[in-house]
């Protein structure tokens, strides 16, 4: 091989070497300067077959949340928080480093103002934390929260009498009886109940009755699918329930479709009104309830949400029986990002899901 070739690679490695180092620079003096600005906006970093991986938290940008990855030409995979009035193309060699304005482009950002009957995650993951809660207990955020509530913690109650008699295990999930199929009516009652409010209250207005193509909106604004409920003292294996698990695979909720059939024909089907289908009934309404308060029972005393991070992902549901493991996969467009100290003022603070837009 010639010297001359030799050189000549030579020289291109270091072009490549002087290429990242560039976009390095370049990148990390846009990060400083957002620190200049306190008022924040999403921007789109795009860069063909180039990789930079950041810190969720770094201490260069406290309120940095997300990372940037590798993209190719046509998918811009990340995001990063900068200063709106920053923008910045630069052709290096054979890469390309842009920073744009996600709402210009027409892509999604978190969202910045809380809807009604909906409690989500933060963008930076959690659900409660720093007071975070507090936007659920705003009396625009719901009319009269405490009576649904109220309603599950009856139901709990005599659920937990049934227990006396018909131990929570594996081998008894095919037993039915008059009582199992009383609580599995008043269960779904109390489902189609909190399915209407988060509609009535977001706007929805279809005319004629509504059913479960309706409720099944929801899924989409609630994860409820993504739910996890556990009940204590179980024997077997199927103590962790996943009420709305059918509705990932499009399928219909079974235990629902028992309430219905023995609703209407409980002679011929009263063998449907089974101790399986009541406890997902009953761990579907706490999900409900759970995917619009959390934790918070509105009770009236001082209210205590509990504390998140437990070694197993779950926590105390609302009537301190079951445990709930909320959904940690909201998509980052679906996710809260506001300020409910500077919202909460605000005569509304809220905004509507509409519903009429989700098929």
């Amino acid at each position: 091989m010639s010297i001359l070739k030799i050189e000549m690679m030579h020289a291109k490695r270091y072009l490549v070497i002087l290429n990242y180092f560039i976009i390095y620079t370049a990148l990390l003096i846009i990060v400083r300067l957002s620190l200049a600005n306190a008022r924040l906006t999403r921007f789109l970093f795009v860069t063909p077959g180039f990789c930079v991986t950041l810190p969720q938290r770094s201490h260069y940008f406290p309120r940095f949340r997300h990372r940037i990855h590798c993209c190719d030409n046509t998918m811009p995979l990340a995001s990063i928080w900068l200063d709106p009035g920053l923008a910045l193309t630069s052709i290096i060699g054979s890469y390309r480093l842009v920073f744009k304005n996600l709402t210009e482009g027409g892509i999604a950002v978190p969202v910045d103002r809380p809807y009604r009957r909906t409690c989500r995650q933060f963008v930076d993951g959690s659900y409660t934390e720093g007071g975070r809660w507090q936007y659920m207990v705003h009396p625009k955020f719901s009319q009269s929260p405490e009576h649904y509530i109220r309603a599950f913690l009856i139901l709990l109650k005599d659920l937990q009498v049934l227990f006396d008699y018909v131990e929570p295990a594996d081998k008894n999930l095919i037993c039915y009886s008059y009582r199992i199929h009383s609580l599995l009516l008043r269960a779904c009652v109390e489902v189609e109940a909190n399915f209407k409010a988060i509609l009535k209250e977001n706007g929805y207005s279809r005319s004629g009755d509504w059913n479960m193509s309706d409720y099944k909106k929801i899924e989409t604004t609630h994860l409820l699918s993504s739910y996890e409920v556990e009940v204590p003292n179980w024997n077997g294996t199927g103590a962790t329930r996943s009420p709305f698990s059918a509705w990932l695979t499009g399928d219909s909720l079974p235990w629902y479709q028992a309430y219905n059939i023995t609703k209407h024909n409980r002679h011929s089907a009263f063998e449907e009104a089974t101790f399986k289908h009541l406890i997902d009934a009953c761990c579907g309404l706490l999900v409900l309830l759970s995917a619009q308060f959390e934790t918070n029972d509105f009770s009236p005393g001082d209210t205590l949400l509990a504390l998140e991070g437990s070694s197993d992902g779950m926590e105390s549901g609302i009537g301190g029986y079951f445990r709930v493991k909320f959904p940690a996969n909201w998509p980052m467009k679906l996710r809260y990002d506001f300020d409910w100290q500077k919202l909460k003022s605000e005569e509304d603070p809220f905004q509507n899901i509409d519903y009429s837009k989700i098929a």
